[in-house]
């Protein structure tokens, strides 16, 4: 059964899961760009090679823009 459970102060609302109430977190939406043959290989460079660069873009949303910004 999962229940929602909302933090008025914080205003994160939270489910239920299990005895656990975890938040329900999201990215906020990052723009479509178009990737193309060298992007993806850097993507896949960055996520194999340099992790946390990789990580700090996508958590961040700025991994499209800079993969776009190499073409």
């Amino acid at each position: 059964m999962n229940r929602q459970n909302i933090d008025e102060k914080a205003d994160i609302r939270y489910t239920l899961q299990g005895t656990y109430n975890l938040p329900d977190l999201a990215l906020p939406a990052e723009e479509e760009q178009h990737i193309g043959l060298w992007e993806q290989w850097l993507r896949r460079y960055l996520k194999e090679h340099h992790r946390i660069l990789y990580h700090n873009l996508l958590t961040t949303c700025k991994l499209n823009g800079y993969l776009a910004d190499i073409d």
